[in-house]
């Protein structure tokens, strides 16, 4: 079977249905109708002979078949954008995709200056397409020596081997009660850690040891994978939690959430580019680190 541009294409559809669990996902991410995205698994089964996924009452499942076209799309694919990004070098333009990957809840943060390197990198490069995955540090990690992602900005979860980490900021993190906690209103300022340890402590899936390092033998009442669902509970008051101050910010203006950090009680985590250890040159993701890391020595040099 020699692949045409349908092929192709419906392979693109193919593998986001799968990498969302389903149709819903993918129609978001792709712009397409349920039933656009159906009609392009339809034609690449006929061209294929056999049956990919099973859809039905009991969710999105693949065939074995299936299983095995999925890895070979997801190869394909890789190597056609590579494909495309060493000729469009060859042609002294850079076109193409680029896949970040980002923690969540970071575009409060002023020294996080994605949408600064975002916008200089697309007015120098702008035929180039850009793709933003914001997921949990271990994904991250995972997609980019995966080669699903150029790079991933966050914190360290692994050390994979494979993989190189360049840090460039400490974000700081503090102690929080929602106003509706017992906490909230108590005069001390810097409440005991005899205390502390009474109220459940919501922590991280993947920070939680970093937290509980802090507050040792605390009261865990809840594990998150996000931050949003951190402050969602810190919000309802039945829960105290680390977030980052630039998160957690808007809250304490407005009188929802209370700081209860002294200076024993934060928590100062470092944030890396992370990226492949590859000799091998990547435009895209070079001409973007080139155009972050040179915000980042103007913001240093600017104090």
């Amino acid at each position: 079977m020699r692949l045409a541009n349908t092929d192709i294409r419906a392979l693109h559809v193919f593998q986001a249905i799968v990498e969302h669990g389903g149709f819903a996902g993918a129609e978001i991410s792709l712009g397409l109708t349920q039933s656009a995205l159906s009609l392009h698994l339809k034609k690449l089964e006929e061209r294929l002979g056999f049956t990919l996924c099973q859809r039905g009452r009991r969710g999105f499942q693949l065939t074995d078949r299936g299983a095995v076209v999925y890895r070979q799309a997801r190869l394909i694919l890789a190597e056609l954008d590579s494909f495309e990004e060493s000729l469009s070098e060859l042609r002294r333009r850079v076109t193409g995709k680029l896949r970040i990957g980002l923690v969540d809840n970071t575009v409060s943060n002023y020294d996080f200056p994605i949408s600064e390197a975002i916008s200089a990198f697309l007015k120098k490069m702008p035929e180039a397409e850009i793709e933003v995955v914001v997921d949990i540090p271990e994904h991250l990690e995972t997609e980019v020596a995966n080669n699903n992602l150029h790079l991933a900005l966050g914190p360290i979860i692994y050390h994979r081997e494979g993989l190189q980490y360049r840090q460039f900021y400490v974000e700081k993190h503090s102690l929080y009660c929602g106003r509706r906690h017992p906490l909230f209103l108590q005069p001390d300022d810097e409440p005991k850690l005899s205390v502390l340890r009474q109220h459940p402590l919501v922590v991280r899936s993947y920070g939680g040891d970093e937290e509980l390092g802090v507050i040792k033998n605390a009261l865990v009442g809840s594990r998150v994978s996000s931050m949003e669902a951190a402050a969602h509970l810190i919000l309802s008051g039945s829960f105290i939690g680390f977030l980052p101050d630039h998160y957690a910010r808007r809250w304490l203006q407005v009188g929802e959430m209370r700081n209860l950090s002294g200076s024993d009680l934060a928590l100062h985590t470092a944030f890396f580019i992370i990226t492949r250890s590859s000799r091998q040159k990547q435009p895209l993701r070079d001409k973007f680190m080139q155009e972050l890391v040179a915000i980042l020595n103007r913001r240093l040099h600017e104090g």
